[in-house]
Order: C-alpha cells, then sequence, then structure tokens
C-alpha cells in the first residue's frame, strides 16, 4: 500500500469513527498526494461539514462532484451546506440537477423541503413533504416514512394545521418510536401540545 492509499484510508476510518480533526489532517495529506478521488473530497467535506466549518465542506464537495458531476450524494449534502448558509438559489440549483439525475430522488425531496421550511415557505415545505411521503410509500423506506410524517407533523404545526400535525405526529412515532424523544423538545411542534 503505497502514501496515499495509506493516508486515505486512515482518513476514511476516522471519519467512520466521528474523529474529524485528525481525518482532516490525513484527508488533506492525502489530497496533497492525489486530489483525482472524490471519494477522499466526499470525506473532508463531510468531516468539514461535521465541525461546522460549512465554507471548507463546500469547496471540497464541489472539487467532489467535479469528478462525479451526477453524485446525488454528493449534490444533496452541497445543497444540504448552501442551506445552513442560507444560500437558498445555490441549494436549489443543487436540487433541481439532483431531480434532472433522478426525479424521484427521496433524499432530494425530502432535504429540499427541509430547505424550503428554513426559508419561511411553508406550503412548499409541507407539499416536498407530501411527495416525499408518497415515495417513501411506493419505495417502502421506512426511514423517510418516518421522517416525512415527522417534518409533516413540524410543517404543519407551524402552519397552523394542529389537527393533520397530530396525525403525522402518531405515524411518525408509531414507526420510530425513538421520535417521540425528539418530539419533546423540538421547538416546532411546542403549540401542538401533543403530550400535554
Amino acid at each position: 500500500m503505497d502514501e496515499f492509499d495509506s493516508l486515505f484510508a486512515q482518513g476514511h476510518a476516522l471519519v467512520e469513527e466521528q474523529i474529524w480533526e485528525k481525518a482532516i489532517e490525513k484527508l488533506e495529506k492525502a489530497a496533497k498526494l492525489d486530489d483525482s478521488y472524490s471519494e477522499l473530497w466526499f470525506d473532508l467535506a463531510y468531516a468539514y461539514e461535521s465541525i461546522n466549518y460549512i465554507r471548507k465542506a463546500i469547496q471540497s464537495y464541489e472539487k467532489a462532484l467535479k469528478i462525479e458531476p451526477d453524485n446525488i450524494r454528493i449534490l444533496n449534502n452541497l445543497a444540504n451546506c448552501y442551506r445552513k448558509i442560507d444560500e437558498f438559489s445555490k441549494a436549489e440549483d443543487c436540487y433541481n440537477k439532483i431531480f434532472e439525475i433522478n426525479p424521484d430522488s427521496i433524499i432530494g425531496w425530502f432535504s429540499r423541503s427541509e430547505m424550503l421550511k428554513r426559508k419561511g415557505d411553508l406550503e412548499g415545505a409541507i407539499n416536498g413533504a407530501k411527495h416525499t411521503l408518497e415515495l417513501a410509500e411506493e419505495k417502502q423506506e421506512a426511514y423517510f416514512l418516518a421522517a416525512s410524517h415527522y417534518n409533516l407533523a413540524c410543517y404543519m404545526t407551524l402552519n397552523g394545521k394542529k389537527e393533520l400535525a397530530k396525525k403525522h405526529l402518531q405515524q411518525a412515532i408509531d414507526i420510530n418510536p425513538n421520535l417521540e424523544q425528539n418530539a419533546r423538545q423540538d421547538p416546532d411542534l411546542q403549540a401542538l401540545n401533543y403530550f400535554a
């Protein structure tokens, strides 16, 4: 195994272990030896994003995207970084590219609805979450079923549709009981008084 392979393998393992600073150190050294691997840039971006160095994460995701321009996972993570710094038009560009590649991308629709909520477009967020829910039901994706019901509960609570919100929250908890703890602390659900 050459030096690049060793550094990349160590960096990847450190990302898996969530030891972010050491992962960044190894991956940056590996990138100086060979910068042609999208997975290296993805891991580096993910590590930066995990310690909230969003601009550095964006730079690394963009380098990964130059190598693999149609990679939905890279596009989605890049969009999420743009969303975190309120650069909504750049995030929307990423989501549009995702939907060009796969109009039924569950992760794309899910993340886009979260962006629309952050942007203040509750109707758009609700519609996006409903579409995500339809896709999750069709593909039997339990994680996205629960998460979509949960997000719909949040969005509908914020939009004053409390009865529908309660139904969605109950469905989310029925699918994933661990969501109850989140719901008890989620400021978006406080007005629902679900657990009172």
